[in-house]
């Protein structure tokens, strides 16, 4: 969606805001519902405060939990934003930066080891999951042409297989099974056609 193969710097600073903005409407809204499941109100405190951050009372430990779930939100903001497996650290890196920077401002200098542990853990983890989907989707060779008509294509970063539909033949399903280590790409329009011709034979030989 956000996907350019050439250097656009005006494209990279705005996937840096929406990162951005994913990322804080995702750290408040688990938070808020955290807080409101558990009776608390939700502050720029819990946000930007590394005071908030500490495993010993539940006000803490709601922000742990809102800044893991925040991070997993993260992922997926890759995967639709950033569209590949090779810039995934480096927004990851630079939306923590950015973070860190508002912490500063706001309350000073993070010195407490538990915001340190959490927050570092969770950019990890962002930029690991980020990359595996960016990857899962990479591995998908699909032809710009379309041949036998239109197609419509159905995939899931977690399925291992993907379903397309031919509108020229509509009793016509192809499944290609995907491989992690491998990659595949879809048959061509004469072995499609041959396959086709193929399936309407024995539909003639049972009627």
């Amino acid at each position: 969606m956000f996907y350019s193969s050439i250097w656009d710097p005006r494209l990279i600073v705005g996937q840096i805001i929406t990162i951005q903005c994913v990322f804080y409407l995702s750290l408040g809204g688990f938070l808020l519902a955290f807080d409101s499941l558990l009776g608390h109100s939700l502050t720029f405190t819990q946000i930007f405060s590394y005071k908030a951050t500490s495993v010993h009372n539940t006000y803490g430990r709601i922000t742990i939990f809102g800044t893991l779930f925040c991070s997993i939100s993260g992922a997926f903001g890759l995967l639709y934003i950033v569209e590949r497996s090779k810039k995934c650290l480096d927004h990851t890196a630079t939306c923590w930066l950015v973070h860190i920077i508002g912490c500063w401002i706001y309350d000073g200098f993070p010195r407490g080891w538990t915001w340190w542990i959490v927050n570092a853990t969770c950019l990890v983890f962002m930029a690991v999951m980020g990359e595996y989907l960016c990857m899962r989707r990479e591995m998908l060779e699909i032809p710009l042409t379309r041949p036998l008509g239109s197609r419509s294509t159905n995939y899931s970063p977690f399925s291992n297989s993907i379903r397309m539909n031919d509108s020229d033949n509509p009793s016509l399903l192809i499944e290609i099974e995907k491989s992690d280590k491998t990659a595949f790409s879809l048959p061509s329009p004469k072995e499609t056609i041959l396959q086709s011709t193929k399936q309407q034979q024995k539909e003639s030989l049972h009627a």
